[in-house]
């Protein structure tokens, strides 16, 4: 079973993640006319799997996946789980190095590295405590107010 999602025409904002639909980049194609091109796309690989053995499948995803050592972070149903890609088991599984042990994950989902959040200088004369616009709002002594 594979589950996968293509943004033809638009690209949801609520992700956890970046997303980006087809059409910021080319004129997509029509649904119907996509299922096609994904069903020709996924029938070469298959063959190539039946052909070549899993060898030549894994070696492609290498190519264009995670560096070894890479920090990783995965969502697996409702946890979402870090740590070190240690490669690919002879099943497909991802091998995932984390402080309990390397874990054998068969199905999730890869998520995109958090942004990194730019250094800033301190604040001089600012108010105590927690920052004011942590909601998007401004708040002081107890008032909020909206931007």
């Amino acid at each position: 079973m594979i589950g996968i999602g293509i943004n033809l025409a638009a690209a949801p904002s609520d992700t956890p993640y970046p997303a980006e639909a087809l059409s910021t980049f080319v004129s997509p194609p029509t649904p119907a006319e996509t299922l096609p091109l994904l069903e020709s796309s996924l029938r070469r690989w298959l063959l190539r799997l039946e052909r070549d053995g899993f060898g030549a499948i894994s070696s492609a995803w290498l190519a264009l996946g995670p560096l070894p050592g890479q920090e990783l972070r995965l969502r697996i149903g409702a946890e979402t789980v870090s740590g070190r890609f240690a490669g690919l088991g002879p099943g497909g599984e991802l091998l995932l190095a984390t402080p309990t042990g390397t874990r054998k994950i068969v199905s999730g989902e890869i998520l995109a590295p958090a942004p990194a959040m730019p250094e800033l200088p301190p604040e001089i004369s600012g108010p105590p405590g927690p920052e004011p616009t942590r909601y998007g709002d401004w708040q002081y002594k107890g008032r909020v107010s909206d931007f």
